[in-house]
């Protein structure tokens, strides 16, 4: 298999970037870069890697670049296969591989999501949801309602959603749950923004989603 690179250009374009005074004045290159790259990968990357492809293009705007937003499972598939030059993972690796070179370019960060329309926003945003209650919603062992975790008395059920394909953000939440990813269950979603839009649609829904997903990253 032809080793292939793992992050590695787009990360020397960030680093240049910050390395140039800003008041500096930097003689137009000869020739730019050209050429084209695909990259494909984990949801949790993908609007990062955004930004770092608008910003090298200002500098190098012949090099085309084709991304493939289709999960970390998918993302190692590709890179194996040669179907892409990079691949975006949020997942552990296996290190002993020599067909792959890692490189480390961001800390993967998870938060549980609900509605803005759910009935009990104010109470549990006030109250909160303790880690154990939190293990039974994402195990489906014995979890309470919304009015129980509200301190109401009504019945009204959680509807957990959970990624279906293989992603990092369900490792880290398993993690912090201390089991396994295989022990996450609920209501299956393939890839995050369809999981993200399951829960903008039900009042009741409980789900997940990367850190980076819960803010505008341009405006911050």
């Amino acid at each position: 298999m032809k080793t292939r690179p793992f992050l590695f250009c787009i990360l020397m374009a960030a680093a240049l970037v910050q390395c140039t005074p800003k008041t500096a004045k930097q003689p137009a290159p000869a020739l730019s870069h050209t050429g084209n790259i695909t990259i494909s990968g984990a949801y949790a990357l993908a609007p990062v890697m955004k930004i770092w492809i608008d910003r090298y293009q200002k500098d190098n705007p012949y090099v085309k670049f084709s991304l493939r937003v289709n999960g970390t499972g998918e993302g190692l598939k590709d890179i194996q296969s040669g179907k892409s030059d990079l691949a975006m993972v949020s997942n552990d690796l296996p290190v002993n591989d020599p067909s792959l070179w890692i490189v480390p370019v961001a800390r993967l960060g998870v938060v549980p999501v609900v509605s803005a329309r759910n009935p009990y926003y104010m109470d549990i945003s006030k109250k909160g949801i303790t880690k154990e209650d939190f293990l039974s919603l994402f195990t489906g062992k014995n979890p309470k309602s919304w009015g129980e975790l509200a301190g109401r008395g009504s019945k009204d059920p959680v509807k957990v959603y959970v990624r279906e394909d293989s992603s990092g953000a369900t490792s880290t939440l398993a993690r912090y749950l201390e089991i396994t990813s295989g022990q996450v269950k609920g209501i299956p979603v393939n890839g995050e923004n369809m999981l993200i839009e399951k829960v903008k649609e039900d009042p009741l829904a409980l789900g997940y989603c990367n850190l980076i997903y819960a803010f505008d990253p341009y405006k911050k």
